[in-house]
């Protein structure tokens, strides 16, 4: 197990399902539809192990399920094909066992029957039980990643023990209060029902907590490393003064909108801090972000400080490179635009340009993040 990463049962049931399949809607054999997925109570009345015709180390495992309303075969696919394996597998499954039957169904090729193909298959007593603990078939049931050596109903069983026997065991990091404000459930009740839900509310339950969880402890963690660092790491205090700024606002044809102002005036505190400033913006297309990033800029380099503005895409690289070489070369500020269809000579300059500090604003796209540069 230790090759796995899963070293206790404690730990399997963190190792969550990556999808669901939903088999807890009974139906009659009569009523199969192409595409879905059904779970059939009927009786095993046929059997057939036998090796492909077309592959020697294919073995084919074929049943034959009733329900009293029709018949409907289902089929398993083994890559290994000995006397000895095939004897097993027929006495897994014995003549007129009740079985409960989960899979999709579909149409065969050459009968135009309905088949299923390695459906899940439980073998029960009697159907008469108040409640059938069946964990593989009859129920929304749990999807795992594949893990080479291990095989999917032992693990979903495997799981099914570690969570009866930690259940009580797993401690809420949530408080009660905050539990109740925001309508989750507990972490116990959360992890049981991801793995194996009653039904789709309870499953939903379940994923609104754990999602709830991984942003949340994401975000406290993010928090904590923000206090840390407003603690112990000290920023570059600017001076917000700017002739620069008050240069470039007075150049343009428009005003400033009150949102923008606003801001500005924000990132302005953040930069007279000596604590670091960690902020994004947001806006529509159209709602001034670049001028605001344009703006900070030129706070910076009045500071004697030089500017990287990173773009997503080479076109948006090249937009901001245009724009910013309009609105500044009549201020005597140096812009280099840096991307991958520059020649070799060419980024050379740019880089020596900046070592030497001749530049002021560099654009480009994650190029700007490169060792080199």
């Amino acid at each position: 197990m230790n090759n796995y990463n899963i070293k206790t049962l404690k730990d399997l049931f963190y190792f969550f399902p990556s999808r669901h399949l939903d088999y807890s809607q009974k139906t009659f054999i009569k009523d199969c539809k192409e595409g879905e997925n059904v779970t059939i109570f009927g009786t095993l009345i046929k059997l057939d192990c036998y090796n492909s015709s077309n592959n020697k180390n294919l073995t084919i495992l074929t049943i034959t399920v009733s329900d009293r309303t029709g018949k409907i075969k289902a089929s398993w696919f083994y890559s290994k094909a000995n006397r000895y394996i095939q004897e097993q597998y027929k006495k897994k499954f014995s003549l007129n066992s009740n079985v409960i039957l989960s899979g999709k169904v579909k149409k065969d090729k050459y009968s135009s029957k309905f088949i299923i193909d390695n459906p899940e298959i439980e073998i029960i007593e009697s159907f008469e039980s108040k409640k059938i603990d069946n964990i593989h078939t009859n129920r929304i049931i749990p999807i795992y990643p594949s893990v080479e050596g291990l095989n999917l109903k032992w693990l979903r069983k495997t799981i099914k023990i570690a969570l009866d026997t930690f259940y009580d065991k797993i401690i809420d990091h949530l408080p009660k209060f905050l539990i109740d404000e925001l309508n989750l459930i507990s972490l116990n009740e959360a992890i049981k029902n991801f793995h194996f839900p009653d039904d789709k509310e309870f499953l939903e339950k379940a994923r609104k907590r754990l999602v709830f969880d991984e942003l949340f402890l994401m975000q406290l963690n993010l928090l904590y490393k923000r206090k840390q660092e407003e603690l112990y790491i000290k920023s570059t205090k600017f001076n917000v003064k700017s002739s620069l700024v008050d240069k470039f606002i007075s150049s343009l044809e428009f005003d400033l909108t009150n949102a923008q102002k606003r801001v500005f005036s924000e990132i302005c505190l953040d930069l007279s801090s000596p604590k670091p400033m960690r902020r994004l913006v947001q806006g529509d297309v159209g709602s001034g972000k670049t001028i605001i990033a344009l703006l900070s800029s030129l706070i910076c380099i009045e500071n004697n400080y030089q500017v990287a503005i990173m773009t997503p895409t080479e076109i948006l690289a090249e937009q901001h490179y245009k724009k910013f070489i309009k609105w500044l070369s009549p201020m005597n500020i140096k812009i280099e635009l840096l991307n991958g269809s520059i020649t070799k000579k060419n980024k050379k300059n740019i880089l020596q340009n900046i070592i030497n500090g001749n530049t002021n604003i560099i654009i480009g796209t994650h190029s700007l993040i490169q060792d080199n540069v």
